[in-house]
C-alpha cells in the first residue's frame, strides 16, 4: 500500500505531523519515499485522465469514480467490487480479465474516499461501449449493495448520460 501525505500549518507544526506520521509508519514497516516521490504521486491523479484516452487506441477501456465508505465495510467494498467488474466483464466475452484497482485518496474518522479504477480490453465484446455503461452501473450498484456512496464529496450522483454515449460513439478519430 502506498500513501502520499500533504502537512499543513507552520512549519513548527508540519515538523510535528511529519514526524508523528514517521514513527508510526516505522513501527509498521513503512518508509518514507520523500516529497518529491510524493509530488509524483499527485501528479499521477491528473495524468490519469490522458492515460484513458490513450489506451482506448489499443481497444482498452477504462474508467474510474470516486466513492466514501466507512471503514467497518471498506475491505468487503474492495473484495465485492474486484469480483463484480471481473465477472460483469468476462461474461461480456472478454478474452481477459479487466484491470481492477483501489486508491484511498482521503481518510476520515469515520470512513475512507476510494476511486475504483479499471479497464478492460474490448476484444471478443460485441457492444463495448454498451457493455461498458453496464459495467461501470454494476460496479456502481455493487458499491451501494457493501455500504458505499457514489458521489462522495461532490454531492450528487451525475452519471454520463445516454447522449454523451451517443456523442462518443458519433465522434471521429482526428488522426
Amino acid at each position: 500500500m502506498l500513501c502520499t501525505l500533504v502537512f499543513e500549518g507552520t512549519e513548527k507544526k508540519v515538523d510535528e505531523q511529519r514526524k508523528e506520521t514517521e514513527a508510526i509508519a516505522l513501527r509498521h514497516k513503512g518508509i518514507f519515499a520523500g516529497a518529491k516521490n510524493g509530488k509524483r504521486g499527485f501528479m499521477m491523479t491528473f495524468v490519469i485522465a490522458y492515460i484513458r484516452d490513450f489506451v482506448l487506441k489499443y481497444n482498452i477501456m477504462g474508467e474510474s469514480f470516486e466513492t466514501a465508505v466507512p471503514w467497518s465495510k471498506l475491505k468487503r467494498l474492495v473484495v465485492n467490487v474486484k469480483k463484480r467488474i471481473n465477472d460483469e466483464v468476462l461474461k461480456r466475452g472478454a478474452e481477459l480479465k479487466p484491470f481492477v484497482s483501489f486508491r484511498i485518496t482521503q481518510l476520515y474518522e469515520t470512513g475512507a474516499a476510494v476511486y475504483v479504477y479499471f479497464g478492460f480490453n474490448m476484444r471478443g465484446i460485441k457492444n463495448p461501449l454498451e457493455s461498458y455503461v453496464e459495467i461501470e452501473m454494476a460496479a456502481r450498484d455493487e458499491v451501494m449493495k457493501n455500504g458505499g456512496s457514489v458521489s462522495h464529496h461532490h454531492g450528487k450522483f451525475t452519471y454520463k448520460s445516454s447522449s454523451y454515449i451517443k456523442e462518443l460513439e458519433k465522434s471521429e478519430d482526428p488522426s
